[in-house]
């Protein structure tokens, strides 16, 4: 009777060693698979590393690609880079099955880099050896330009030039292409002949620059001889008319209107024109020659003045240097000055003065204050340069043409006219100085205000008979009794003294006097 019951036992244990053979199988199978998903993870984060360091090579052009900082070759240094990054994702990999699918994956994609990359540089260098030419062609174009007087330093040039075409053609691998040849010669050659020729044309050697042209020309486009030909018609231009201008001026003796007058009556159009324009320019010339020259003697006649108090010392070559009107201006302030005496302030000049700064002040910063000396004094004088040297911008005291035109504005206010208008001016000057010391600052637009209106305040003057202020019952204002040395009262409307006899009641002051109602209204208006 057969064994079925160890027959059944040997089937189960086959069918068990089925069983764990397949479990394995699956398992194995499991494993692969996370390995070779692991490995692809790391590898799409090395594609990205791998795109930005193609990107980043690629970009890189001419010298940049070819002569890289650390003295390696392009496709070594970026290849490199990518198996350093390649390193850092595999050393994070589980096990070497992961790390040895990953390399698998990595190698092709880095051969790729380098035989793009080699491509590229390649390239470059040719790109590269390019750029030299043009650099080359360039300096040679700009130094046969600046000594287009030395021959063969405009031949080395031309030379030069002709090499690096040659060597330009050849590596386009186009040299046996005469047609190219001669048009590269031509592009490259044509600046450096413009060069010499405009050079030679700027230093008025039209006679050269023909010639030049003549011998060279046919070197040159058909753009570059259109352009040569109207620099020398243009050159023959202006070289022809400047003879003729200088020659009409020469025989009219600098007498500018005679030598207009005939070249309108000898030439006709463009030549014309440009003949009276020069004569014009050279007219313009002639004056500032002669005005710059009358002023430096000027300035030196009245340093000489100014030292020794005099003209005696002034010497005569001097002296006939200058414009008339300052050796009379010297003259008057000399006669003034005689016996030691300062000058006092002419009150209409000061008021002509005051308004030019307000009015005019571009004439005003242009006029010759020593023209003046013999009206102004010494303080008077320093004001006005002051005034000057601030609309020339050679201070910083903003403020001076604001209180011009605050003092002009009163003056038009008033009606004041001639010495009337100039003692204002002179008087509302000296106020607004001594109020801008006593604050020990700038006064302000507002403050300036008070001070000048002040001045204009109606007054009564007074008198002193032995001691006592007698009352002449003049009427005047504030400025005329300063200027005179005349004590004064200040006229107050009834408004405002009802406004501060209020103010002091308020303050609990019981049946205020005039004085002190005086010395509130003063007090409000910003003066003592």
């Amino acid at each position: 009777m057969p064994d079925i019951a160890g027959q059944q036992m040997r089937e189960a244990g086959q069918a068990m060693q089925r069983a764990g053979s397949e479990v394995s199988r699956i398992a194995l199978h499991l494993a692969q698979q996370a390995n070779e998903t692991r490995a692809d993870a790391a590898l799409t984060e090395y594609v990205r590393a791998d795109t930005d360091l193609r990107l980043e090579a690629l970009s890189l052009k001419g010298n940049d690609a070819v002569n890289r900082p650390d003295g390696k070759n392009l496709p070594d240094e970026f290849v490199e880079r990518a198996n350093k990054a390649a390193s850092e994702i595999e050393g994070r990999l589980e096990n070497a099955a992961q790390r040895e699918a990953f390399r698998r994956r990595v190698t092709p994609m880095q051969d790729s880099m380098y035989q793009r990359l080699a491509v590229h540089r390649v390239d470059q260098e040719r790109a590269y050896a390019g750029e030299q030419r043009k650099a080359t062609i360039d300096t040679a174009i700009y130094r046969g330009g600046v000594l287009w007087g030395d021959k063969e330093e405009v031949q080395r040039s031309e030379d030069t030039i002709r090499l690096m075409v040659e060597q330009g053609i050849e590596a386009d691998g186009v040299a046996g292409d005469p047609q190219i040849r001669e048009a590269r010669m031509l592009a490259e050659l044509s600046p450096l002949h413009s060069a010499v020729i405009n050079g030679m044309a700027d230093a008025h050697r039209v006679d050269l620059a023909r010639e030049y042209y003549q011998r060279n020309s046919a070197s040159m486009t058909l753009q570059a001889r259109d352009r040569a030909m109207q620099l020398l018609e243009t050159a023959d231009f202006e070289e022809r008319t400047q003879e003729i201008s200088g020659g009409l001026y020469a025989k009219h003796g600098g007498n500018a209107a005679a030598a207009i007058a005939e070249a309108r009556e000898k030439l006709s159009g463009k030549e014309e024109d440009a003949v009276i324009n020069r004569l014009k320019g050279l007219d313009a010339d002639r004056v500032a020659f002669r005005e710059r020259a009358q002023s430096d003697a000027a300035d030196a006649a009245w340093r000489i003045y100014a030292n020794d108090r005099g003209m005696d010392n002034i010497p005569p070559s001097l002296l006939a240097a200058m414009d008339g009107r300052d050796i009379e201006a010297m003259r008057r302030t000399a006669a003034a000055e005689s016996g030691g005496n300062d000058v006092k302030t002419d009150s209409e000049a000061y008021y002509y003065l005051t308004m030019m700064a307000a009015d005019d002040p571009q004439q005003f910063a242009a006029t010759d204050l020593r023209r003046f000396y013999d009206k102004l004094s010494p303080a008077d004088r320093n004001h006005f340069a002051n005034a000057q040297a601030t609309l020339l911008g050679k201070t910083q005291d903003h403020g001076v043409a604001t209180a011009q035109q605050q003092i002009a504005a009163t003056i038009k206010l008033l009606g004041l006219v001639d010495k009337r208008a100039g003692l204002f001016a002179q008087e509302a000057n000296k106020a607004l100085d001594a109020a801008q010391q006593d604050a020990g600052r700038k006064l302000t637009q507002e403050e300036r205000q008070k001070t000048i209106d002040w001045l204009a305040s109606d007054a009564s003057t007074r008198a002193k008979f032995f001691g006592i202020d007698m009352p002449f019952g003049a009427s005047s204002r504030v400025f005329e009794a300063e200027a005179a040395g005349l004590p004064y009262t200040v006229k107050f409307s009834d408004a405002d003294k009802r406004k501060a006899r209020s103010a002091l009641e308020r303050r609990g002051v019981v049946n205020p006097t005039d004085e002190q109602v005086d010395a509130v209204i003063r007090a409000v208006r910003g003066v003592k």
